[in-house]
């Protein structure tokens, strides 16, 4: 599942500990608290306790500042860079990348760092398949779109682009190792915005 078909003799891309250090440093890089240092450094407190509590670029925006909200989001979008860069190095022809993308949103959603609060994972998702698959954020973006103008909520919209992504990976890559990642990388999104969807479906006001 995490090497390629047929992977060079004698790489280790496929050991079982090689794959974990891949994963569990993914997962560290995207525990990076972007928005809790950035609205530390201006300071405004604490932003698990600000606005939505969410800890990401958005939220950081709405609530603390337009300037405080673009670099947060930048260091979001290159915590997912980053870490499928460095995994393409360390471990090519395989499809490490597109796990540790997974493992990276995943961090971010749940960072280790300050008590597993997080963001939605939306900046380090896009951050990863601009690298991994850049082709397939057209037509979720275009799907978040039409949600967000049909559905009349943001959040709804968001989801709806995000299940659009194994899809869109599956016509890229006609691939289902580039398929099961795809749909763990919505899941683990999706989770993260549970509470904004029942809000959605009981007819309540989203939360900024």
């Amino acid at each position: 599942m995490f090497v390629a078909p047929e992977p060079a003799a004698g790489t280790s891309a496929g050991g079982p500990l090689f794959v974990i250090m891949i994963l569990v440093g993914a997962y560290l890089l995207g525990s990076f608290p972007s928005a809790f240092l950035m609205t530390k450094v201006f300071k405004k407190g604490d932003i698990r306790s600000i606005g939505s509590g969410n800890v990401g670029g958005m939220n950081t925006a709405r609530n603390v500042g337009l300037s405080a909200g673009i670099l947060t989001g930048l260091l979001d979008l290159g915590k997912g860079l980053l870490a499928v860069y460095l995994t393409k190095r360390l471990a090519p022809g395989t499809y490490l990348p597109m796990w540790a993308a997974v493992a990276c949103v995943a961090g971010h959603n749940w960072m280790v760092f300050i008590g597993f609060k997080g963001g939605k994972g939306l900046g380090v998702t896009i951050g990863s398949l601009l690298l991994l698959a850049p082709w397939a954020l057209l037509p979720a973006a275009g799907v978040v779109v039409l949600g967000t103008i049909l559905l009349k909520n943001s959040y709804a919209g968001t989801v709806a682009g995000v299940l659009s992504i194994p899809i869109s990976l599956w016509f890229l890559k006609q691939d289902v190792n580039w398929v099961l990642p795809g749909v763990a990388l919505a899941a683990v999104i999706v989770a993260k915005h549970l509470p904004d969807l029942k809000r959605f479906a009981t007819g309540k006001k989203e939360v900024l």
